[in-house]
């Protein structure tokens, strides 16, 4: 590689991408076919969810479950 690192920039977006994609939706099959990958398994390579979203889905849980939030766990 020119650059000298030991990837491509395609793979980094790919990450990037198929991260925003999983995170925003919660959907792995959609991250699959934007992918295009055959299988979940190599989703999942790229699929991550980002560090506050644990957190961020019991928040709204428990805001939910106490009615203080009208938002949905469901998307």
């Amino acid at each position: 590689m020119r650059a000298g690192l030991p990837y491509r920039g395609t793979h980094i977006l790919r990450h990037g991408g198929c991260r925003h994609i999983y995170n925003a939706t919660g959907d792995l099959a959609i991250a699959q076919q934007l992918l295009g990958n055959s299988t979940l398994d190599s989703t999942l390579v790229y699929a991550k969810r980002d560090k506050g979203a644990l957190k961020k889905f019991i928040s709204i849980g428990w805001d939910v479950h106490n009615g203080t939030q009208t938002q949905t766990l469901e998307k």
